[in-house]
């Protein structure tokens, strides 16, 4: 199948990479059977945020405008006029209450650096004044950053669909690679579901004494995986340390936001290795592999070999799994629930 088919209408039939279009799996703990999950880029999003945008689709290639979205999407942050965009799918009467306040989010980067402008010494003292800017740097953020984050990752990942998966501390598996994914940035995630799905990898696994790869998310990352693929969620944001705590986690990667810097040491009281991925998170006593768009195959792969690298330096005097687990069904989005 050829990369240059068209957009026809508003349905669109392309070729994509093999990882982007194959049903994501999650190798057993019995070591033979496979779960399958998962969904592929929502390409009929991309065309409908395209024509609610005001972006002619007919005839162009389905990457073209994927690119040329993403432009336009990247400049709601740094646009010199007009406001964000999303904004039009408010009700009537609440952009007018907004208009009417003047606190109709301009670009996202404008609002925040105005914000830290009107807070700087010698600036803004009056409380009204602070507030209505408060409220606009919060609208740009959940009307623009948030709404563009969540759009654009189902776009490209899929849009969730409820989905049934298991949680809590006692998803991850004695005898298998445990590896931990945890921030808020989906691309690398993602990428690491892939190669953990590899069967190279789960054959190497099986080769240092494993059953296989398990892996398991840890607060908002752990929602995205989950709703998308039926990953469990070991935990939320307080339980991050916990998942190190067990002495079964081979690796713990992390992108931005969230992440306990007491990672890095805890980490070395055991033998999980705490790897760091982005140069805005940078953290002692950590394993730094910084992920790139354009290498990110090639460093999820390093990412998961380093963990079933480490599978035999656990101690098994330290692993302590609590057999605490629990059903849940995800994947409520807008769409499945329309």
């Amino acid at each position: 199948m050829s990369d240059e088919l068209c957009i026809s209408g508003d349905t669109a039939t392309i070729a994509l990479p093999e990882y982007a279009i194959q049903p994501h799996y999650r190798y057993s703990a019995a070591g033979n059977d496979l779960a399958q999950h998962g969904a592929g880029p929502d390409r009929g999003k991309l065309i409908r945020i395209a024509k609610e945008w005001g972006v002619e689709t007919e005839g162009k290639d389905i990457y073209d405008l994927a690119h040329e979205m993403a432009e336009i999407g990247l400049l709601e942050y740094g646009k010199p006029f007009g406001v964000q965009r999303f904004l039009k799918r408010a009700p009537e009467y609440t952009q007018k209450l907004w208009h009417e306040a003047g606190i109709e989010p301009r670009a996202i980067d404008r609002e925040v650096s105005t914000a830290l402008h009107m807070t700087h010494m010698g600036c803004s003292s009056l409380p009204e004044a602070l507030i209505r800017q408060a409220l606009r740097a919060g609208l740009s953020d959940g009307w623009g950053g948030s709404m563009m984050g969540t759009e654009f990752s189902d776009v490209m990942f899929g849009t969730p669909k409820p989905i049934d998966t298991t949680a809590n501390i006692g998803v991850m598996e004695k005898d298998m690679v445990n590896i931990i994914v945890h921030g808020h940035d989906p691309s690398l995630s993602e990428m690491i579901i892939m190669y953990s799905n590899d069967p190279e990898m789960i054959a190497y696994a099986k080769s240092v004494g494993a059953k296989g790869i398990t892996v398991s998310g840890v607060c908002c990352t752990s929602n995205e995986v989950t709703m998308r693929h039926g990953i469990p969620m070991a935990g939320n944001f307080l339980n991050q340390e916990n998942v190190v705590l067990t002495g079964a986690c081979e690796a713990i990667v992390v992108d931005v936001q969230c992440i306990f810097p007491a990672l890095g040491p805890l980490s070395k009281c055991f033998h999980t290795k705490f790897i760091t991925t982005s140069p805005i998170a940078r953290m002692p006593d950590s394993e730094f592999i910084q992920f790139h768009a354009e290498t990110a195959g090639e460093n999820a792969k390093a990412i998961v070999k380093m963990a079933i690298d480490n599978f035999k330096n656990r101690k098994p005097e330290l692993v302590n799994i609590p057999s605490m687990k629990q059903n849940a069904r995800v994947g409520y989005s807008v769409e499945a629930i329309k």
